[in-house]
């Protein structure tokens, strides 16, 4: 029990840290972080589309 306590605990922790090298993580590559800088200005424009789960798996079909 305490070895999986142990690794349930530093597999969190490892989701939670920043990457030692941004670089080398997808996140924080420039193309992300231009989508990301549009979709937080289309959303702060009021720019956004409101659907029910329901309305999106219609849409799907």
């Amino acid at each position: 029990m305490i070895m999986a306590t142990v690794r349930v605990d530093q597999a969190t922790k490892s989701c939670h840290e920043p990457p030692r090298d941004p670089a080398s993580d997808p996140f924080y590559s420039e193309p992300n972080q231009v989508a990301l800088r549009k979709s937080i200005a289309q959303a702060e424009r009021g720019e956004v589309v409101v659907k029910t789960l329901e309305e999106l798996e219609a849409m799907a079909r």
